[in-house]
């Protein structure tokens, strides 16, 4: 989930300044450190400072410095004091110790994936079937507590038979705060719409055969915003423990084209990694796509790329060399299919990882599409389809995209993005192209 919504009326993190403002500021501070208290961050997400560390920081603070510090914390790692959410605590603006969703970031899409639970399980307990409103999601919410499952039964419409329907809606701190404070509502109101009008359809055509079918249906709804990031795009589970049947959803929320990244390293500092280190990353992990899909061999220009100094030359020079390696996979029909059946694989995996049986659904703000990645396969049949690799001149930095050379419809794009610290990361975007083959929806609604 990428789109972040921050509402900050003050300065909302623990720099040195913020720290220093006043000597029981500071004293807070080192006594949750001492204590083992948790810090809540301006992701919504907690951490433990290494107590240790709490002398140290006293001499710090108490010599009037500047911007943020760097601070060790409990499980090994390192934090800067610019990540710690300025909460009530330290002068923020809510009382009684509690961060609110106006105090710290939080993730749209993770609050998204709260609603979308909430709103599908709504109009499955709603009895006789009938859409939802908004009122339907915020009672639901109201009988919510995080990582907790809200057990409801619902009689069948004439039938004795009472189906039984289960929640549970698993979010971050910050995202659970925002998911709970009725005021997120009116600021996701484009999102939420979308939401509603998704639950009064994809899960109103299951809602209505449920409440008639004259059979026991046994329904778990999961929102699961926290476990398994690393291993699964799953962020929404329906299973009919009755039927044994289920359905996974990745979502993203507003108009977002990315569904990978592939990390760079780092520039600069202790955690700098080699020349070496980063052509292995580009070959393996993004044009091999972890050596599972060989996609593009960028081999050839390896010596000249590790005598380059300057790293975005050498994402260029990798990206060109990536280009006339895909263009040269596509130039004989034999050639072409061993690299469909790779691109395929590697479209699949870029959008769901290993399990092409969850569907990627998107709220756009205007539209909501539903993407399976199983359409892919067709690929392999389309004789509509030319494609062809093309880097892409004029950018800030580099930038290809494969594309139909017939239509000129773009499937993906794949480009170098440098943050503020110099770190690069090498972005995967669905293009216009990839929505129209995997698109399921009903309809742009």
């Amino acid at each position: 989930m990428l789109l972040n919504e921050l509402f900050i009326q003050e300065a909302s993190n623990l720099s040195a300044s913020e720290l220093t403002k006043s000597p029981q500021r500071i004293a807070t501070f080192l006594n949750k450190i001492r204590r083992q208290s948790p810090f809540v961050k301006t992701d919504g997400t907690e951490v433990v400072l290494d107590p240790s560390e709490a002398q140290r920081l006293e001499d710090i603070l108490n010599n009037n410095p500047r911007g943020a510090i760097s601070v060790k914390t409990k499980d090994g790692g390192v934090v800067n004091t610019g990540a710690l959410a300025k909460t009530s605590e330290f002068g923020g603006q809510q009382a009684g110790g509690a961060v609110s969703a106006e105090e710290i970031k939080f993730n749209k899409g993770e609050v998204a994936e709260g609603y979308h639970a909430a709103a599908a399980f709504a109009r499955l307990i709603k009895r006789p079937a009938s859409p939802v409103v908004e009122n339907d999601i915020a009672k639901i919410i109201g009988s919510l507590g995080n990582n907790q499952t809200l057990k409801v039964t619902a009689k069948e419409e004439n039938s004795p038979v009472a189906d039984e329907f289960h929640l549970t809606v698993s979010l971050k701190p910050g995202s659970w705060s925002a998911f709970k404070e009725p005021a997120t509502m009116a600021r996701m109101k484009g999102i939420l719409k979308q939401i509603l009008e998704d639950a009064n359809n994809e899960t109103g055509y299951f809602a209505d055969a449920y409440a008639k079918n004259g059979r026991f249906d046994f329904v778990q709804v999961i929102g699961d915003g926290v476990s398994g990031e690393t291993e699964t795009k799953t962020d929404v589970t329906f299973v009919n423990k009755t039927e044994k049947k289920f359905a996974d959803y990745s979502l993203k929320v507003g108009t977002t084209k990315q569904i990978h990244q592939v990390g760079g390293g780092a520039v600069a500092g202790p955690r700098a990694i080699s020349p070496e280190e980063r052509f292995n990353i580009l070959q393996s992990q993004l044009f091999n796509v972890d050596d599972r899909f060989p996609l593009a061999d960028i081999t050839p220009v390896r010596k000249k790329f590790l005598e380059l100094t300057d790293n975005e030359e050498r994402q260029e020079l990798a990206y060109r060399a990536a280009v006339i390696s895909l263009n040269k996979n596509l130039e004989t029909p034999d050639e072409e299919r061993t690299f469909l059946k790779n691109l395929i694989g590697a479209l699949k995996y870029w959008m769901v990882r290993d399990d092409e049986n969850i569907k990627l659904k998107q709220f756009t703000g205007s539209k909501t599409y539903i993407l399976d990645a199983k359409r892919f396969d067709d690929l392999l049949k389309n004789e509509d389809l030319d494609l062809v690799a093309e880097y892409v001149d004029g950018k800030a930095t580099p930038e290809l995209t494969i594309k139909d050379k017939n239509s000129g419809a773009k499937l993906i794009t794949i480009r170098t993005y440098r943050t503020s610290s110099g770190y690069l990361r090498n972005y995967i975007e669905k293009e216009a192209l990839f929505v129209k083959l995997t698109n399921i929806s009903k309809g742009a609604y």
